[in-house]
This record gives C-alpha cells, sequence and structure tokens, in this order.
C-alpha cells in the first residue's frame, strides 16, 4: 500500500475547534470534523492507501482519536527530555515572538507551554500500550542514524506490505542527504534562558 503524508492536518488545522480545545470537558468533541476532512482528503485516492497524519498535538490526545478511529496505530519517537523539553520550548518562543510582534513573550510561559504535554503524553501511551498492536515506539537517535533501517523496520511492526527496496532506501537516503537538519540554520538553546536543569526537568517529567 501507499502512504499518502498530510503533514499539516492536525487539531490545528481546524480553528474552529480550537476555543472549545480549552473548555470541553471531553476531548473526544474535538474530533467530530476530523472523519469528515480526512474523508475528503482522500475522497479522489483508492481504497489501497494509507493516511499518514505527523503531529506531535496527538500525543496529549491519543485516547480520543483512538476512539474515533479505532483502526489507528500509532508511532511515538521518543528523544530526552532535556533535549526535547528546552527545545519545544525555543521553538514556541520564536513562534509566539512572529505572531505577537507587538506583545513581549515571556520565556517562562513558553517553558510551561513546552512542560505541560508531557505527563500527559506520558499517561495516553501507557493507556495506548494495554492494547496489542497499536503503538510504535521510536528512539530519535536511531532515526537519525538509520532513517531508512527505521523506515523499514515500521513497515514491519505496522503490517504494511510494500518492501524496502535498494531503489527505495536510495531515495529516502538522498532525501536526508538533501535535507540535512541545519540546512536552513541551526536552532541553537539551552535550558538555563528558559529557567530550566535536567534535574528540574526529570522532577516535572
Amino acid at each position: 500500500s501507499i502512504c499518502q503524508s498530510l503533514l499539516c492536518l492536525d487539531l490545528v488545522s481546524f480553528p474552529v475547534l480550537i476555543s472549545s480545545y480549552l473548555f470541553v470537558s471531553s476531548l473526544d468533541a474535538l474530533f467530530v470534523c476530523l472523519p469528515p476532512a480526512l474523508s475528503t482528503s482522500s475522497n479522489s485516492l483508492s481504497d489501497n492507501i494509507q493516511l499518514v497524519l505527523k503531529s506531535p498535538c496527538h500525543g496529549v490526545l491519543l485516547p480520543g482519536l483512538l476512539r474515533v478511529f479505532p483502526d489507528a496505530k500509532f508511532v511515538m519517537i521518543k528523544r530526552p527530555p532535556e533535549i526535547s523539553v528546552p527545545s519545544t520550548a525555543s521553538l514556541l518562543y520564536n513562534v509566539c515572538k512572529d505572531i505577537f510582534r507587538a506583545r513581549k513573550v515571556e520565556r517562562g510561559a513558553c517553558r510551561e507551554m513546552a512542560l505541560a504535554p508531557i505527563k500527559l503524553t506520558k499517561n495516553n501511551i501507557k493507556e495506548v500500550e494495554t492494547i496489542p498492536n497499536k503503538l510504535v515506539e521510536l528512539d530519535y537517535n536511531k532515526l537519525v542514524a538509520d532513517p531508512a533501517g527505521v523506515v523499514e523496520y515500521l513497515h514491519q511492526e505496522l503490517g504494511i506490505k510494500d518492501s524496502i527496496d535498494p531503489e527505495f532506501r536510495a531515495a529516502i537516503e538522498k532525501y536526508v542527504e538533501d535535507h540535512p537538519s541545519d540546512k536552513f540554520g541551526k536552532h541553537r538553546y539551552n535550558m538555563e534562558e528558559f529557567g530550566l536543569s535536567k534535574e528540574k526537568i526529570e522532577e516535572l517529567a
């Protein structure tokens, strides 16, 4: 089967739901628009298509997504929190600076936004882990070191019948070569600028 990546399709793509996100008692209410949207996105494709949605936002919403899409499978890329938390805080800080140009953006607020989803995501993963063949966990460093090998592993774990032939592997390696992580500049950040330390992150996470 063919994987069709919809890299920008996630809850953030539905502005009408954003305000509701803060107030609804059941997160299931947020997913009512997703099946029609997916149907619209894929109605011109064959029945042999697997839709792949990529968004870190889904980590805090796994149970609700699973109730709406019972056949879904999830891939969770794991990275040490002492790296991922300040990285996320820095990303939020820079994005917010661009959005709220006339306002001062507090690093402390970005730190809290980066920390908030961690416990919820961890609890959700534990819940999904109780269901066989629903979750595949990957080490971030392995993905960076051997992306083609990780894709092959995912195909095996997710039951995707397409084989990773030499041409496919070469295409992945060529893409990685042409798109280095620092192609558009290196993302520089540190824990201290957001009032963080490894010990504090471990305690809060």
